[in-house]
C-alpha cells in the first residue's frame, strides 16, 4: 500500500469547510476523492483548533443524533 501523498486541494477544501457545512470533492475515478476525504476527516478529528475546543468550531454546526 502507497503512503499519503498531500494534494494541493487540501488546504482549498479545509479552508472551505471553515466558511460552508458543506464541500463537493469533484474529479475522475481513482483520482484519490474518497483518500483525500479521509485524510481531511482525520484531520479535523484529531485537531482541537480545527474543532473550535468545545465552541463553535468547524463541527459546531453538526447536529448530533438524540437519544431516543
Amino acid at each position: 500500500m502507497q503512503s499519503y501523498k498531500p494534494r494541493q486541494a487540501e488546504s482549498e477544501i479545509l479552508y472551505k469547510l471553515s466558511i460552508s457545512p458543506a464541500v463537493c470533492i469533484l474529479g475522475p475515478r481513482q483520482a484519490g476523492k474518497s483518500t483525500l476525504a479521509k485524510q481531511i476527516t482525520k484531520q479535523i478529528l484529531n485537531s482541537p483548533a480545527i474543532l473550535g475546543e468545545g465552541k463553535k468550531g468547524l463541527l459546531g454546526a453538526v447536529p448530533h443524533p438524540s437519544p431516543n
